[in-house]
């Protein structure tokens, strides 16, 4: 594992990969939509140049190829693989995007510190291809759902720490510091980011059971809305 390594899948607009470097890890971005992959390229000239960061304009799922990819007019973060996530709101264009499997990026850049995955209905294959790896990320997140399907696999997986983090407080986040995760860097987090990852989250960890346990009780607590929005952080603490 590369300890100076993060693995930014579903990079979309760089709001993560951005603090990300700041914090002095190299950055792989991956994003699917061809206009956003160009835009960050353009903005992180220097960074690419000094081999901090690789952008990879590709889909990740479980095959090689190339697939329809629907890219929402209305919002950009919903574009996605799957038809009814990505033609949400009506207004969308279907392009072609070439699309490796998980492991094709894990043997050309390495298994990474932290694997951040938000990639709208592709999240759960990326999880299962880790099962190919005996070696895995010590940090991952994902963006979870109405069922408990994400954590299962990450339990599978052999992670033992959890942490669940309601993205609609993520702008209320401060980095700490000292740093806990690379460098310390003040930030201000925009709506839609994934904020704080791996020893700088806020909260305690907490076991599988635990974590099935907070899970259920917000899905049963009223006024929470819909959709909800959690991600779910997950630790493997190395042998």
């Amino acid at each position: 594992m590369n300890d100076q390594l993060i693995i930014d899948l579903g990079m979309n607009t760089a709001q993560d990969t951005r603090f990300y470097l700041r914090k002095g890890f190299r950055v792989v971005g991956v994003e699917a939509n061809p206009m956003l992959a160009e835009e960050v390229s353009r903005q992180f000239v220097s960074e690419i140049t000094a081999g901090r960061l690789v952008v990879e304009n590709i889909g990740v799922g479980p095959q090689r190829g190339e697939f329809n990819f629907w890219v929402n007019h209305t919002h950009h973060e919903w574009s996605s693989f799957h038809e009814d996530i990505g033609s949400r709101g009506g207004a969308f264009h279907v392009i072609r995007v070439a699309t490796v499997p998980l492991a094709d990026l894990i043997q050309r850049h390495g298994v990474p510190h932290y694997l951040k995955v938000d990639i709208e209905g592709m999240d759960l294959t990326v999880l299962k291809a880790l099962h190919d790896f005996s070696e895995r990320p010590r940090y991952v997140s994902v963006e979870t759902g109405p069922g408990l399907k994400w954590l299962d696999e990450l339990d599978r997986l052999g992670y033992q720490r959890f942490k669940l983090i309601d993205q609609r407080l993520v702008p209320e986040q401060l980095p700490p510091d000292p740093a806990r995760e690379g460098a310390y860097v003040p930030a201000v987090f925009e709506w839609g980011s994934t904020g704080l990852f791996g020893d700088e989250l806020p909260g305690m960890w907490c076991s599988v059971d635990e974590l099935r346990s907070q899970w259920m009780q917000v899905l049963e607590s009223p006024g929470e809305g819909n959709p909800l929005w959690y991600d779910i952080h997950a630790c493997r603490d190395q042998a």
